[in-house]
């Protein structure tokens, strides 16, 4: 599961490149789809490890621990974010899916890999909580700035 979420993750990213390149010209479309597709896979991705992680905590009695809630909390914020971008995919062009592209990715990413830390170091609440929180507010940070740079994504997905 986080295998697939993290694959879909970097698919998505080398799309949105790819669709950045290729602005303007009648190449977007393709990439489109791929991004898209991509953004579904997280959703799967997202709902495999939420059933395993959920069937696992509960069979080792692990379940009232905060990293496990925290980690799962975090899939799910991955998967409705993911979803958000699949719509704002289908219905934004330009430089409004340019802003909020890069950010999305880049959030979706940095609590995925603060989800890996909670399963790993097995964190108590308010350390899983702060950690999540960190992990997102610095994808947001480094997505906008990212955004700042480059102009973001200046993508036409017509």
């Amino acid at each position: 599961g986080m295998l697939l979420l993290f694959v879909s993750l970097g698919v998505e990213w080398m799309a949105g490149r790819a669709l950045r390149q290729s602005a303007g010209s009648g190449t977007a479309m393709p990439w489109t789809t791929i991004a898209r597709r991509a953004l579904r896979l997280q959703s799967v991705a997202a709902l495999l490890i939420v059933i395993s992680g959920g069937a696992m905590a509960m069979r080792f009695g692990v379940s009232d621990f905060a990293w496990v809630r925290g980690s799962l909390l975090a899939v799910v914020l991955i998967a409705a974010l993911a979803g958000l971008m699949r719509q704002r995919l289908g219905r934004s062009t330009g430089e409004e899916l340019a802003r909020f592209w890069t950010a999305s990715v880049l959030v979706r990413a940095t609590v995925a890999l603060g989800a890996v830390y909670l399963m790993t170091a097995k964190s108590e609440l308010l350390e899983s909580v702060v950690i999540l929180v960190v992990a997102g507010t610095a994808g947001a940070a480094a997505g906008i700035r990212a955004s700042a740079n480059t102009g973001g994504l200046s993508v036409n997905t017509e």
